[in-house]
């Protein structure tokens, strides 16, 4: 009697070669649109940016205005949004306690908080559009919940030519999606190896423009929510 042997999933299988990069990432296009959106995204948020950190400075505990991080080999910037206390998974939710009041969300939302990576997009350090940088802290879970190969190309996917972005697909189409699950990991991995492989100037216009649609309509639901808070702190306890 013959035994059959089931074949693993196709998605587990690890080719003897890596797949190769879009063209796309070295070409000068690709510059010319950063420099554009990022002196457009720069220019534009100077003083939303300096009247969130002063409103921040009231509303937070002591600290610097900025937290910085390293991650995939990027210093990345942004100002300082929560209280002090422990990362965690839901680092993604808009019921975070340690997210003040839904003012300071509106200042999430809008990304207000990340306007400083424009200024690295314009120097060369990261792109507009590209995989966005995570800390080691998010490495591990990837490692958990995808399949070795699924890892290999994931980490393949933000390598060189490929420059880190201050916007990727995969975060736009995750925007509603408050914790870190398998479906998440898995949305990521195949944007960010999609956009690796097939990445080009249609793709980073259509990206942005979807960016911008969704980051409008989240912003609008939390307006709605932020106006009774803005000139006062709303009581919330603080995470240990």
């Amino acid at each position: 009697m013959s035994v059959t042997t089931l074949e693993r999933p196709q998605r587990d299988k690890v080719p003897d070669i890596m797949p190769e990069y879009s063209e796309y990432h070295s070409k000068p296009a690709k510059r010319r649109l950063d420099v554009a959106t990022a002196s457009f995204v720069k220019w534009g948020t100077l003083l939303p940016e300096e009247l969130a950190k002063r409103y921040l400075r009231k509303v937070l505990d002591e600290g610097d205005d900025y937290f910085t991080q390293a991650r995939d080999g990027v210093e990345i910037r942004k100002l300082r949004t929560m209280l002090t206390g422990e990362e965690t998974q839901t680092v993604y939710s808009r019921d975070n306690p340690r997210i003040p009041n839904h003012a300071v969300r509106l200042i999430r939302e809008l990304r207000i908080d990340e306007a400083h990576q424009a200024r690295l997009v314009a120097e060369g350090a990261m792109s507009m559009v590209s995989y966005r940088p995570v800390s080691d802290h998010y490495v591990n879970d990837f490692r958990e919940h995808l399949t070795p190969r699924q890892f290999e190309l994931w980490r393949w996917s933000r390598d060189t030519p490929v420059k880190p972005g201050a916007i990727s697909r995969a975060q736009v189409l995750t925007m509603s999606q408050e914790t870190v699950d398998s479906d998440f990991i898995q949305q990521w991995y195949e944007e960010d190896v999609r956009h690796a492989r097939e990445a080009s100037l249609s793709s980073d216009l259509g990206t942005l423009t979807l960016a911008a649609v969704m980051l409008l309509g989240h912003s609008a639901v939390q307006l709605g929510k932020s106006v009774p808070g803005i000139f006062g702190r709303e009581q919330v306890s603080e995470a240990n």
